[in-house]
């Protein structure tokens, strides 16, 4: 795994996963790679979101609910489940 730009972790009412920031792997993109913290012995990928600007992010952070990606160049804040 590389372009990422730091990562989070829900608590474990929340399920226990780990998150890892999308930043640029060559270029911008934004596929929120989860992950286990109970077995660490798969990733799941998915998109954080379908707008154009939901790219290259420079930190997250999440509330219990969700999870939310800081932005680094675009201004757009995605939250995702």
């Amino acid at each position: 795994l590389n372009g990422f730009y730091g990562g989070f972790a829900s608590d474990e009412s929340a399920g226990g996963h780990g998150y890892l920031v999308p930043y640029n792997n060559g270029d911008n993109f934004g596929k929120v790679a989860r992950f286990s913290l109970v077995g660490f012995d798969a990733v799941e990928w998915a998109a954080c979101s379908n707008h154009i600007n939901a790219v290259g992010f420079q930190g997250g952070f999440q509330d219990g609910r969700f999870g939310y990606l800081v932005p680094h160049r675009y201004g757009t804040v995605i939250r995702f489940f």
